[in-house]
């Protein structure tokens, strides 16, 4: 089982106690997830789930799902460029 999920801040840890979601902020074992990842491995007891992360540094735990990526083989076509936010640019200054 490997899937891409997106963590934006999460935190692991490098033991199993990362399935436990305590984590302090003096934690030498506890990393912060920002960025695309791999899951290698979902446990599941009758409590909660626990998910097995494959990082740079290595293997890491959390609690925390993330967001799932899905690869997608589409073209996104702009007819114009959209600016994110509208209102600045047809301001007159």
């Amino acid at each position: 089982m490997q899937r891409k999920i997106h963590y934006n801040g999460q935190y692991a840890k490098r033991d199993t106690t990362g399935l436990l979601g305590v984590y302090s902020p003096d934690d030498t074992k506890a990393v912060a997830l920002k960025g695309d990842y791999t899951v290698i491995g979902e446990y599941s007891t009758v409590y909660d789930r626990g998910y097995e992360i494959q990082t740079d540094g290595g293997q890491v735990w959390t609690r925390d799902k993330g967001i799932e990526m899905i690869s997608k083989g589409e073209t996104v076509r702009l007819t114009s460029e959209t600016p994110l936010i509208a209102d600045i640019w047809d301001e007159k200054l």
